[in-house]
């Protein structure tokens, strides 16, 4: 795994990939080179142990154990019980847009070079294998039926940028902030009193920062379509789909940013505004936390 520690103007920053993502973790501190590498790769390996937990593309993690006894009960740990109670609590406030059962639409929608739209057959034959309501989930088990899976891709970031940022308190670290291929938490205050410093990406220009907001603490999450989408006869797809329908969210922002006290809670407020199509901002207002939105 590639792994790089430089210095910056306050501290330290180690670089990483996790998550099919660019990451890094920010160090507030004027400890050694030793110290920080130490501490800096300590967090990075707890991102990485929860990517290998519940990675689809690992035939050994437990998602994929899961997934691989679908049609028995499966025994799951206190982790994976609080990662599945947050995607249960997503269906239930989305209404059932969003459903962590319907990663196996991947068989028609890849957004990666396809040119051509399933048809409404293709799409009708995997519907049946979608539904929370069709899981049993409880503290020490998970069952659904035969032939469904499971796949934590659309929250497994935000509790992994959270989990890294509550072990650096829990280790004493200065202030650290963690940027998971732009999902962000941080473990605490900046200790010059300042906040951080966020750049959101701009839409249309890929690299390019559309706006720079202050974290002082917290999380913050971007969910948008900029680099998952498809063109067909003029006609733009995003990666969103509705999990009820099987069909990409039409009408949508194409990117929404959220702060809020956790990195989870952020990216489960963009993740539901996206889903909103045209009427995100109003959900966005109700929610009472601080957005940024790009149409």
């Amino acid at each position: 795994m590639q792994w790089q520690v430089l210095p910056t103007e306050s501290g330290w920053a180690g670089y990483f990939q996790a998550m099919g993502s660019p990451c890094v973790i920010l160090l507030e501190s004027d400890v050694s080179y030793e110290e920080a590498n130490a501490s800096l790769l300590r967090l990075a390996q707890e991102v990485w142990r929860i990517e290998a937990k519940y990675s689809r593309y690992q035939t050994d993690s437990v998602l994929s154990q899961i997934n691989q006894q679908a049609g028995q009960i499966t025994p799951i740990d206190s982790e994976t019980y609080q990662l599945l109670q947050v995607a249960q609590g997503l269906w239930q406030w989305s209404e059932g847009r969003f459903d962590a059962t319907s990663g196996i639409l991947r068989h028609v929608w890849s957004f990666k070079g396809q040119t051509v739209l399933p048809t409404q057959t293709q799409i009708d034959e995997l519907l049946p294998m979608i539904g929370w309501d069709k899981v049993s989930l409880t503290p020490n088990t998970v069952a659904m039926r035969a032939g469904m899976q499971l796949d934590l891709g659309g929250i497994g970031k935000e509790y992994a940028a959270d989990r890294c940022a509550e072990l650096a308190r829990e280790m004493g670290l200065a202030p650290c902030l963690i940027n998971l291929g732009g999902d962000i938490a941080t473990s605490d205050r900046r200790a010059i009193g300042t906040a951080w410093q966020i750049g959101i990406e701009d839409c249309e220009q890929i690299g390019q920062v559309w706006q720079t907001v202050p974290l002082l603490q917290g999380g913050m999450a971007t969910s948008g379509d900029s680099f998952r989408f498809i063109e067909v006869e003029g006609k733009r797809y995003s990666h969103l789909l509705d999990a009820r329908s099987g069909w990409p969210i039409s009408h949508a922002p194409r990117s929404v940013t959220v702060a809020a006290p956790s990195c989870t809670e952020a990216g489960l407020l963009t993740t539901l505004a996206m889903l909103q199509g045209e009427d995100a901002e109003a959900f966005l207002r109700k929610s009472q936390r601080p957005f940024w939105v790009q149409w």
